[in-house]
């Protein structure tokens, strides 16, 4: 992590990542990585050697030049974390954006092909059997050409999202370790939840960011595709889900809403946590393991209740 500094001496790392240095029939279909799948790992020498503006310091040190210049621009104290995390690999997410677009423009080409290819056995029009033979060599090669296409592009968004959240987690542990233990106002609950929730949020935006910008082109598409085939009883099923759109937005609100319960919870059973193990000492000596057992049971069973709430109406 950022904040410490184990790192292996230069004589004894393995040697780097190969994926920068492979060829592109490697990259295209991924052998690269076999190497490392077939090896068994003994010690910290046979795992590949992260590049240095991969790593999680350089990229932790990245993200808070980038929140300081917000802070110096004037940018609001919502917006400032925000605004760096976009720019963390930026172009890169954008490039997830038009492989996003290429990938699933390809996969609305196929039923097209496929149409044209059921016209052809129904009525052939004095075409020759070559045509739906073009049309098979077509319709594989762009099967190919998408599934490399989405390959690529979950590769480069998850490489996209995991180095928001190291970055961001190593911010995190660099605040706290400047905090004074005493005038510190984070517990310990809403630390490991910041870790292990909210940073989890940094990765899983980058990747779900992609679907919600493109859910709407693909509704346009969709419902061009399906006015062209079938005429305008296609609109029938735009109805029905803009009369169930409401619905969803309440339910998305109210899942928003008992998971922030939750997670409030979730703090309050960890911090009693927390404060049992440093004073378990005194705990032990006043024998009061039963009354503090008692305790945790008790915010541990109204955060299960909160939980089977959230997962009801999930």
């Amino acid at each position: 992590m950022p904040c410490c500094n184990n790192e292996i001496p230069k004589k004894e790392r393995s040697k780097p990542i190969p994926e920068r240095t492979s060829s592109c029939c490697s990259l295209l279909l991924f052998t690269w990585f076999t190497p490392l799948t077939n090896t068994e790992i003994r010690s910290n020498t046979d795992v590949w050697t992260t590049p240095v503006s991969d790593s999680s310091k350089h990229q932790t040190l990245l993200l808070e030049k980038r929140i300081e210049y917000e802070k110096k621009k004037g940018t609001s104290p919502r917006k400032q974390l925000l605004y760096a995390l976009i720019k963390t690999r930026g172009w890169e997410w954008l490039a997830c954006s038009f492989l996003k677009l290429t990938g699933e423009l390809a996969q609305y080409v196929l039923p097209i092909l496929l149409n044209e290819l059921i016209k052809w056995m129904e009525n052939r029009d004095g075409r020759s059997y070559a045509f739906p033979l073009y049309l098979s060599i077509i319709l594989l090669t762009v099967m190919m050409f998408r599934t490399f296409v989405m390959a690529f592009y979950v590769n480069l968004t998850c490489r996209v999202g995991l180095t928001r959240k190291t970055a961001f987690m190593g911010v995190i542990f660099n605040k706290v370790v400047k905090l004074n233990a005493t005038t510190a106002s984070i517990n310990a609950g809403t630390l490991i939840n910041i870790l292990g929730n909210d940073a989890e949020k940094m990765s899983m935006g980058s990747r779900l960011f992609q679907n919600a910008w493109f859910q709407p082109v693909a509704v346009v598409i969709c419902m061009t595709l399906l006015i062209h085939y079938i005429g305008v009883s296609a609109l029938v099923g735009l109805f029905l889900m803009l009369l169930l759109l409401p619905l969803q937005i309440k339910l998305a609100s109210k899942l928003t809403k008992l998971r922030r319960a939750l997670l409030l919870k979730s703090d309050k059973r960890i911090s009693v946590i927390n404060n049992l193990i440093l004073g378990i000492r005194a705990i032990k000596l006043l024998t009061w393991e039963k009354f503090i057992l008692q305790d945790i049971n008790k915010k541990r069973l109204t955060e299960m209740n909160s939980l089977k709430d959230y997962l009801t109406i999930k």
